[in-house]
């Protein structure tokens, strides 16, 4: 079993200015990790599946599992491993909500950047940090 923290993020100060060639906009940040966060529990299991529960599980519990970001990034990580040749087998995670939902503290692509870390962690054979990130 691996429990890893997805840390709350604040931005101290955020300017947005124009935009990409792909349309998003550029941004420049200021950002602080916070000690409070989002759990993310995980382990190796025989079939896929993500529990939600916390104080905030609520509000995530109305979107089916595959239309979370927990659920994403287990896929683009299997996805990668598998593409590459490598075996990524079903795993168990449960993600204990502290974050607000919506509220701007960047929960859900913390819990998405854990569940990363933490699936290279249970990987027979780990990917680069440059993968994770692209996947990312």
């Amino acid at each position: 079993m691996i429990e890893l923290l997805a840390p709350a993020k604040v931005n101290l100060c955020l300017r947005v200015f124009g935009k990409t060639d792909s349309g998003l906009h550029n941004l420049d940040s200021i950002v602080v990790f916070c000690q409070f966060g989002d759990k993310i529990r995980m382990r190796l299991a025989e079939k896929d599946s993500v529990a939600i529960s916390g104080p905030f599980a609520p509000m995530l519990a109305a979107t089916k599992s595959g239309d979370n970001l927990v659920s994403t990034a287990r896929d683009a990580f299997r996805d990668n491993v598998r593409n590459n040749g490598g075996k990524c087998g079903p795993v168990a995670i449960h993600l204990e909500k502290h974050i607000p939902v919506g509220a701007g503290l960047g929960g859900g692509s913390a819990d998405a950047a854990a569940v990363l870390r933490g699936l290279n962690k249970l990987a027979t054979t780990p990917l680069p940090h440059e993968t994770l990130f692209a996947i990312a």
